[in-house]
């Protein structure tokens, strides 16, 4: 395979559409050789090299462009959103839309806004994860079903994309302009809510748990909630709002039959540990797959740390 001639790639960078001029519908076949387009070269520069004024004239030559992919299953918009070209991706919504359809079919701004990248990620995927707030507001506002943003190859979606890369405006602008098709799974059997308590972010999961208080029950491949996920993230803030909102979740077990207390205990942390006794004294009775309490994790050291000792006063079932 040949490449794109040197003048044709040069004008595609710099938005020169006097070389392209005379050609027609021919310039669908000017590629490089993983199959990019002149508009996915042009959407790879900065914002102030990008002209909105040729990608008109291109894809008013040739409107086949919009749904044109590279060898990545790229389109342009994917392109367009990955750089963060606000301005572009209006433009291409806009000239979408007037394109003519079929009665029965939806508008092309709708197609591109779905199609998704050999990765499965949807324009909103790419914006969630390279923090385009302005990007993600507009897209999630122009494609009312947002079942159409599901999990990607790698399980993620982009609410969870957005929370893991603590893009808290993004998180924000999701869940503020987002309806009840809205998905937000990520790997390993996780979701949003995981993330943001490994996080440690008390504002974010609280408005997760709004969202969708049942979050708070949901498991992990390692049958996991989020609330065992504390001890990693050790916020006090956060262990606070998972037990007072949904209290049943401290007497859940792994697939190893340990609680959220057992996972607290080995990581030493007392003020965590008596926050979920608090909500839930007897869940110190829970015994894991091989018979131990919280306080035999505790003792593994062969002694009970200092911190814990008042808690086993005043607590005495965790010491049976």
């Amino acid at each position: 395979m040949t490449g794109m001639e040197l003048e044709f790639y040069n004008a595609a960078k710099q938005g020169n559409i006097e070389a392209f001029q005379g050609m027609g519908e021919q310039i669908e076949s000017i590629l490089t050789p993983n199959k990019n387009t002149m508009l996915h070269l042009h959407f790879t520069n900065y914002a102030d090299s990008v002209s909105e004024t040729f990608a008109e004239e291109v894809l008013g030559t040739s409107p086949a462009l919009f749904f044109k992919i590279n060898m990545k299953g790229e389109t342009i918009l994917h392109r367009a959103v990955r750089y963060g070209h606000q301005k572009i991706l209006k433009k291409l919504i806009d000239c979408a839309k007037v394109l003519p359809r079929d009665i029965n079919e939806v508008g092309s701004e709708r197609r591109l806004i779905r199609a998704i990248n050999d990765k499965k990620d949807t324009a909103l995927h790419e914006a969630a994860r390279y923090g385009h707030t302005e990007g993600v507001d507009f897209l999630v506002k122009e494609e009312p079903d947002h079942s159409y943003f599901g999990k990607n190859v790698a399980d993620e979606t982009p609410l969870y994309i957005a929370v893991e890369r603590k893009y808290w405006n993004v998180v924000d602008t999701i869940l503020n302009n987002s309806d009840n098709s809205l998905q937000n799974n990520g790997p390993n059997g996780r979701i949003a809510l995981h993330a943001a308590v490994l996080h440690g972010d008390a504002e974010k999961v609280s408005k997760l748990l709004e969202r969708n208080l049942p979050a708070a029950k949901q498991v992990d491949e390692n049958g996991w909630v989020p609330l065992h996920l504390v001890a990693i993230a050790t916020s006090f803030d956060v262990v606070e709002l998972l037990a007072s909102k949904d209290r049943s979740t401290a007497y859940m077990r792994d697939n190893k039959g340990r609680t959220a207390l057992h996972f607290v205990v080995v990581h030493e942390d007392s003020s965590v540990m008596e926050k979920i006794i608090k909500y839930c004294t007897d869940c110190c009775e829970l015994v894991d797959e091989k018979g131990s309490n919280a306080l035999h994790y505790s003792t593994l050291r062969g002694y009970l740390f200092p911190e814990l000792k008042q808690i086993v006063k005043d607590e005495p079932l965790i010491s049976k």
